[in-house]
């Protein structure tokens, strides 16, 4: 089999040289071969200008590269890697260093259920096995207040209208069966691709497996870019699929 690892990049030059390495160096289980694709969302640093210096590396040369021409958002970068995707399973990998690719094999290990469409990485799960924190037993030490809460909010407003018991929609590590995830219509570009495509699963009893995965959270200086804004928009679009006739 397969993996297809999905990587949108959106001005990445200090960390994507580093995250093409350990996706090069990552060890599948399973014998899974493996494919990486880069989408460049119009990156303005020089993101383009280290991926090409990558790509000319013998580890680089079997990457497969896309680029925007325009700035579509994480969820275009996202379709734009499915819809070019060639594996039987197809991983979202974000380009900044947050997590760490080895937590990918316990990932596509749940695939060997063959019921298996959807599985999820978990980082509150992950913070919860750890317990660093009794008041606030999923959020990562160094991750910001408001993004924990931001995300168990939105998280929680999904659980309570679908009757669910997820943990953790916002994260990166969201992996699918090809087969299963090629012929959806994702209709957003921005952040909210994950909220919708939730709430779609959730509307039509798709089982998502969550898997406890590690987490090294940046800061805004650093370059991190989801922000409260983005977590308003994802209640709006929360409430948008839950009441109107979308289906997957």
């Amino acid at each position: 089999m397969k993996l297809s690892i999905v990587i949108p990049v959106y001005n990445e030059e200090k960390s994507i040289q580093n995250l093409l390495q350990k996706i090069c160096d990552l060890k599948l289980v399973n014998e899974f071969k493996k494919e990486i694709l880069v989408v460049n969302d119009c990156s303005k640093d020089s993101t383009e200008e280290k991926i090409f210096d990558f790509m000319k590396s013998d580890d680089g040369k079997a990457i497969k590269y896309y680029k925007h021409e325009v700035n579509k958002g994480k969820g275009g970068g996202v379709k734009t890697g499915i819809k070019n995707a060639t594996g039987d399973l197809i991983i979202v990998q974000d380009a900044d260093l947050e997590y760490d690719p080895n937590d990918i094999n316990p990932i596509i290990e749940k695939f060997n259920d063959e019921s298996v469409k959807v599985v999820y990485g978990s980082r509150t799960a992950k913070e919860r096995e750890l317990n660093r924190s009794a008041l606030l037993k999923g959020k990562h030490p160094d991750a910001y207040l408001l993004a924990y809460i931001g995300n168990e909010i939105i998280t929680g407003l999904i659980n309570l209208l679908h009757g669910k018991r997820y943990t953790d929609i916002f994260t990166c590590y969201k992996c699918f069966r090809a087969d299963f995830i090629k012929p959806i219509q994702i209709d957003n570009d921005d952040f909210d691709w994950e909220p919708e495509l939730t709430v779609k699963f959730a509307k039509a009893n798709v089982v998502i497996y969550e898997v406890p995965i590690s987490y090294h959270p940046r800061r805004t200086k650093e370059g991190k870019k989801i922000n409260w804004k983005d977590g308003v928009k994802a209640i709006i679009c929360i409430l948008k699929y839950t009441i109107g006739n979308f289906k997957l």
